[in-house]
């Protein structure tokens, strides 16, 4: 008989040569038209389901190799012995007398596709194939922030170069390439870890379809025998996954650099320009675990949840803004800060990282400014305004002052504006918080409420907004679930800014008690920062820098603040 299952099994008993349009698991046979029809009238098979030849032969290899008959004794297995794990003919029962839990195959196959076995098997490839996106995304995005901290590195490396004299160029160029080396190096270990995640994506996306086969085309025995087989490949793939982020780390390399500190001096001694220094910084990745389906947050060397009195401050820097009412602040990534005023002589001031005022200052008569927020990473920005019948948010390049490149007219005052998934966050008084999609600028409304004047903060897909009216701080989710309420008038009088720094703390301003006060990522803890003492007068405005941990808050008037951040 011919082996080929794209012709007809029966005919070829008969050496007639006709192609097989159907499949038979239960007799493992494939048939013509003709004989289909007859197989569907025989007592013995009338009840057999068939299926298309083609969608069989779609099936993998491995599963077109299972066969029913016992190897041993060419009889069809009909019992399972559960103390051995072993498929069973008739004539197989003898070797299995004392064998406790011998049960008919048809009990052990029947619903197997809808079995718990089944279920968790499917579900842990899916869950690896999610992990394994996961951290490859989080690694790309590694990428980017190499490239960033590269760049942001070398801009320092220029600009303390600017202080010394041309006998350290050599030492300079050094040290250049000595950044740039480690950064190429650290991509290149990024780089291969993702060409082993893909691969392992394929394999576990191989098994997905597999899965799928078997669900849709496979007989309840070739579904039992194949899980059996490929069960195990869920555990290999999950534990492969688990080891790139090894006991919840994930390490990617950060950046920085120190300058020796005779670099000032200007001494011909002076023998390097300063060194790069690679540190483990935490890098979040939410993996699903198959054994425990709990969401566990990995990190590399990720700091336990610190008290808010471990928090302290540091003055950096004094900053003369020049202006008169200061309503937002911002530090943008190559350390540029862009202060919003709410006076008629300037809309943008900005300064460089050295606190000088640059020239490309905005102006725009008669549209004072009450929040800003960048929205790519240097250039971009969003500002929020609100003054009788010009309630707008406007999205300006910075790059070209005198281009307004999007104006959005919203139905009433917009003060609190934050950037997040490609969204902008606005405050709307009497409406509530609301949130433009930056592709298409649609509004939609996150937070309804009759909130009158406050700000907002984003921070690990949770909201962070004050009430001016209410003395309070409210964290909720993105579907506008309460998390938390904080409102303690002992400490906090008339909020408004608010930031949250990496670890989840949230730095709110107090403008009637001229000070700054932080809280847990609870809620439940509260810490002053920051009072007049240290300047604070009727401060409006603050902006926490994630990339160099420093905390800037303004002043209404003139001054404003930078200050280190230590835990």
């Amino acid at each position: 008989m011919s082996t080929n299952l794209k012709i007809c099994n029966i005919c070829d008993y008969r050496h007639v040569t006709k192609p097989a349009t159907d499949w038979c698991s239960e007799c493992e046979q494939s048939f013509c038209n003709e004989c289909k029809e007859f197989h569907g009238f025989s007592r013995s098979s009338q009840n057999h389901a068939t299926i298309p030849i083609s969608d069989f032969l779609a099936l993998e290899t491995s599963f077109l190799s299972i066969t029913s008959l016992c190897t041993e004794h060419n009889e069809i297995y009909n019992l399972v012995c559960q103390t051995h794990d072993q498929l069973l003919c008739l004539r197989c029962i003898k070797n299995h007398k004392d064998c406790k839990g011998i049960v008919p195959l048809s009990e052990i196959t029947k619903n197997v596709k809808s079995s718990t076995c089944f279920q968790e098997t499917q579900t842990g490839f899916t869950d690896t194939n999610e992990n394994i996106t996961k951290i490859r995304d989080e690694l790309k995005l590694s990428l980017e922030t190499i490239n960033d901290e590269e760049k942001l590195l070398m801009s320092e490396i220029g600009t303390m170069r600017k202080k010394i004299d041309d006998h350290v160029d050599k030492l300079e160029n050094n040290l250049k390439k000595e950044l740039s080396k480690e950064a190429t190096e650290s991509r290149t270990a990024i780089e291969v870890l993702l060409q082993k995640l893909d691969d392992r994506k394929t394999e576990t996306t191989k098994h997905l379809r597999q899965m799928k086969d078997l669900e849709s085309y496979a007989s309840d025995f070739q579904t039992y025998i194949s899980l059996r087989q490929i069960s195990s490949a869920v555990d290999s793939a999950e534990s492969f996954v688990q080891s790139v982020a090894k006991d919840g780390n994930l390490e990617i390399d950060a950046f920085s650099l120190n300058f020796d500190e005779k670099i000032n001096e200007m001494v011909s001694n002076i023998q390097q320009f300063g060194m790069v220094h690679i540190q483990k910084k935490v890098c979040h990745v939410t993996l699903i675990r198959q054994k425990d389906k709990q969401a566990q947050l990995v990190g590399l060397e990720r700091p336990q949840i610190k008290s808010v009195n471990e928090i302290n401050l540091k003055l950096f820097q004094t900053i003369d803004t020049k202006c008169d009412f200061i309503r937002g602040c911002e530090i943008l990534s190559d350390g540029k800060m862009v202060f919003g005023n709410s006076s008629k002589d300037s809309y943008v001031v900005i300064f460089d990282s050295e606190g000088k005022r640059l020239l490309n200052t905005l102006k725009k008569q008669g549209r004072p400014c009450m929040d800003i927020t960048c929205i790519d990473k240097n250039t971009k920005l969003a500002i929020s305004s609100g003054y009788r019948s010009q309630c707008t948010v406007n999205i300006v390049d910075i790059s070209k002052p005198e281009i307004e490149s999007k104006c959005i007219t919203m139905k009433n005052y917009c003060y609190g504006v934050t950037c997040t998934d490609n969204s902008l966050l606005c405050y709307i008084s009497k409406e509530g918080i609301q949130k433009i999609s930056l592709d298409n600028y649609k509004v939609s409304t996150i937070i309804k409420s009759g909130l009158h004047y406050g700000y907002v903060a984003v921070h690990n897909n949770k909201l962070y907004y004050t009430d001016r009216d209410k003395n309070s701080v409210t964290c909720s989710d993105m579907e506008s679930q309460l998390v938390w309420t904080f409102r303690d008038e002992t400490v906090l009088k008339d909020p408004l800014g608010i930031t949250v720094d990496t670890c989840g703390f949230v730095y709110v301003v107090s403008h009637a008690m001229n000070s700054v006060v932080v809280l847990s990522p609870d809620g439940q803890e509260k810490k002053v920062l920051l009072t007049n003492i240290n300047g604070l007068k009727t401060p409006c405005a603050l902006n926490y820098d994630k990339l160099r941990n420093r905390l800037l808050v303004a002043n209404s008037e003139r001054t404003a603040y930078l200050f280190d951040v230590s835990k």
